[in-house]
């Protein structure tokens, strides 16, 4: 045989091996820890792999989700999200019908991706990721997430997340209006701190991980003013016509002078929900409405129009939770719920047919306030599917609802 058809053999077959040997999986270094990795994140969001496309022209997969909840990002572009075409490529392997918690990040185009080298995990293996998100959940961070409130002159305003801008590798979320600030930015800590931007200062606004009676500076804009801010309550019930909140973070602001102080409150996954001012005269602004992540307020109680007020249901937590988690003190679910006259109680759990899934509560009960936990199990021991539910009190001739989440 020709010593050049030889040669040609050889070329071949060594270029066939090449494209037939096993390509080298991914390798990462160990992504950062959650507070680290949700301030580099672009978008931070639970949701359900619904089905996926092939793109081989770019090597990518598109995902396409159901978001369950969002703690950072526009919720308008969270619901697709692109990886590498597979895991040699660093892709992540999406499972349909399962849920994930996603860091994701921007890329040179503007879309959403994430790859095995961030985060990502399914919602099951995510107990540390989870527990410090639901911990930044008293002010609402995502683009299009806005709050309506009404004076006591009824003058009503609103507050604006417009847009997102990234300053001293940090991703912040610009309002068109954050109190006497015009075009804020806002960003959570990696101690619960909520950090306010102005031009190209920050400064530590609130601080929803401090012991109460804990007191600290802020400024008001161009540094014209100053308060001694104090966190005064965790367990305060707020009422407005957006609902009835419980518990509320209570701050209070002192002005060094006078006729300037102020008194806000916080409540879990809503953020503010109403402020007073002491001044020449008090003024009070509650919370009549509000747009979070894509959901309407008011929308998370109900209660009975013409009944007394007998009850206060709160917001259950952590919400959602995943009972086969393996840190057990996130197996479960806690219900909190303030009595304000004695009444036969009767707390239950509801699926979204309404059919009573199990009863946590039958009992009378005295004047006073209440914890009861749900390990998301039936009133036969078993494990309930991922998905919505509702807690229904009902106390006496009153009754609200709160809807939770749950995952597996």
């Amino acid at each position: 045989m020709p010593a050049r058809v030889l040669a040609g053999i050889a070329a071949f077959a060594a270029l066939l091996l090449l494209y037939t040997r096993e390509v080298p999986a991914c390798s990462c270094v160990p992504p950062p820890p959650p507070a680290r990795a949700f301030a580099e994140a672009d978008a931070v969001f639970l949701g359900t792999v619904l089905s996926f496309e092939a793109l081989p022209a770019i090597h990518q997969r598109r995902a396409h989700l159901e978001i369950l909840k969002i703690w950072k990002g526009n919720k308008d572009e969270v619901d697709t999200l692109y990886t590498p075409f597979d895991e040699a490529g660093c892709g992540y392997p999406f499972r349909i019908g399962v849920t994930y918690l996603v860091y994701a990040y921007q890329d040179g185009i503007d879309r959403l991706s994430t790859n095995l080298c961030t985060r990502t995990r399914p919602a099951e293996q995510a107990a540390q990721d989870l527990a410090h998100l639901d911990s930044l959940s008293y002010f609402p961070l995502a683009i299009g997430n806005w709050w309506r409130w009404r004076s006591t002159f009824q003058h009503v305003m609103r507050e604006t997340v417009i847009d997102s801008l990234r300053a001293g590798g940090h991703l912040y979320h610009r309002f068109d209006q954050f109190r006497e600030f015009s075009g804020a930015g806002l960003r959570w800590s990696n101690d619960r701190e909520l950090i306010v931007r102005e031009d190209t200062s920050e400064q530590v606004w609130l601080k929803f991980g401090a012991k109460i009676g804990e007191s600290w500076r802020v400024y008001g804009p161009q540094r014209l003013a100053e308060w001694s801010v104090t966190l005064e309550s965790t367990t305060d019930t707020v009422t407005t016509e957006a609902g009835r909140f419980f518990p509320c973070h209570r701050f209070s602001f002192k002005f060094a002078g006078a006729d300037n102080d102020w008194v806000e409150w916080y409540a879990l996954n809503v953020g503010p929900v109403k402020r007073v001012l002491f001044g020449f005269a008090v003024i009070e602004y509650v919370l009549i409405g509000a747009h979070l992540n894509g959901k309407n307020l008011p929308t998370l109680v109900t209660e009975t129009p013409a009944a007394p007020r007998t009850l206060e249901l709160g917001q259950s937590f952590p919400n959602p939770f995943a009972p086969d988690r393996a840190a057990s003190h996130l197996r479960a679910t806690t219900i909190s719920y303030r009595l304000l006259r004695p009444a036969q109680v009767t707390l239950t759990i509801h699926d979204l047919l309404g059919r009573t899934i199990n009863t946590l509560v039958q009992r009378r009960q005295a004047p006073g306030d209440y914890v009861v936990t749900w390990d998301g199990r039936d009133q036969h021991g078993a494990r309930v599917p991922g998905g919505i539910y509702f807690c229904r009190l009902q106390a006496g001739g009153s009754v609200q609802t709160r809807k939770l989440a749950v995952i597996h």
